[in-house]
């Protein structure tokens, strides 16, 4: 069966990305039954040009390309899994909005990059859901994050780096 529709999971960094993503993955088995494959955050950015996809600066036209292609045959891979019975896909990466590293300059990106994985889907039926949070805790989260890893600074600090 071919595919009918893709649903985008487009939700930035701390917005209960990462939680959507376990539930998702738990429920897989129950997904594949519906006829539904998930590609999930992990196998995109294990794709060998994931660093290069227009969500990053440092993509070029070439490498792009690269990753559309990547993209496409991850899709399929899920798609074949369940012998043609797929009609629907999720897939869910953070990046899709663009990539805030380093100090958040790359979010601007994100028209391209969801073009860049439109363009590699192929689908004429393409729903985006997107989860956003309110700018102050969503910055609280992000400062908590980086003390978490290691990082050492005020939270004054970090707001100047971030504005």
């Amino acid at each position: 069966m071919a595919l009918k529709s893709v649903t985008l999971h487009i939700g930035p960094q701390k917005t209960a990305t990462t939680f959507i993503q376990q539930c998702l993955a738990a429920i897989r088995p129950a997904l594949r039954g519906r006829g539904i494959a998930l590609v999930n955050r992990a196998e995109i950015v294990a794709l060998d040009n994931f660093d290069y996809w227009g969500a990053f600066r440092r993509s070029t036209p070439d490498r792009a390309a690269m990753f559309q292609k990547e993209l496409r045959e991850a899709l399929d891979r899920r798609l074949d899994e369940l012998k043609g019975r797929h009609h629907t896909a999720i897939m869910s990466n953070e990046s899709f909005v663009g990539v805030p590293q380093p100090e958040y300059r790359d979010w601007p990106r994100a028209e391209i990059a969801l073009t860049e994985a439109f363009e590699a889907i192929g689908c004429d039926d393409i729903r985006l859901v997107a989860y956003t949070r309110r700018q102050d805790t969503w910055v609280e989260s992000m400062y908590m994050q980086r003390v978490h890893t290691g990082q050492d600074y005020s939270f004054k600090d970090f707001m100047r780096t971030r504005i």
